[in-house]
């Protein structure tokens, strides 16, 4: 069975409301008071390779070693990783990463490079990023998720 990138964005955005409630709730209620929501949904930390990143954190780190890299680099490897080997096109990529702005294409394959660059990737025989030609990017490297 296949989830799409749609489907992990709708869940994610369904328990960060619920936490919302939740504190909603806390805030209305007399001192003492307490209200028990169960919590579905936990930030999650992505290990590949010698790489650790954390997208609620921004943080990318080789080892123990910061990365520095741009926001919208940040904002693609977050929707790669959250459906990897999953084809994402270059317009998917460019509405969740520039919402309701008009940018060119070559703004994408700036900030894909400088991600590669980042993660010593390169464009053939990639080990994290894969360009498929035409169409997008796919997160291709080894990937494991801790909660």
């Amino acid at each position: 069975m296949s989830v799409s990138c749609e489907s992990i964005d709708a869940v994610r955005q369904m328990s960060f409301h619920a936490a919302t409630l939740e504190q909603q709730a806390d805030s209305a209620l007399p001192s003492g008071g307490s209200v028990m929501v169960e919590r579905t949904w936990t930030p999650q930390t992505y290990l590949f390779g010698p790489f650790t990143f954390q997208p609620e954190r921004q943080l990318l780190m080789k080892q123990q070693s910061p990365i520095r890299i741009g926001g919208r680099a940040i904002d693609i490897l977050t929707t790669l990783v959250r459906c990897p080997g999953e084809l994402v096109s270059k317009q998917d990529l460019v509405d969740r990463v520039w919402p309701r702005i008009f940018v060119d294409e070559s703004n994408l394959k700036a900030n894909v490079a400088a991600l590669r660059r980042a993660l010593e990737d390169r464009p053939v025989d990639p080990l994290y990023i894969a360009t498929v030609i035409g169409r997008g990017y796919r997160f291709v490297g080894m990937l494991r998720v801790r909660e």
